[in-house]
């Protein structure tokens, strides 16, 4: 968990909400 959360840190956190909905809504969908 230490490492995603640099890994966010580090990427920039605009593609990453995006991949969240993304991921909320196929699950919520599927």
């Amino acid at each position: 968990m230490a490492h995603q959360a640099h890994s966010y840190h580090m990427v920039d956190p605009s593609p990453w909400p995006i991949f969240g909905a993304a991921a909320a809504l196929l699950t919520t969908s599927g």
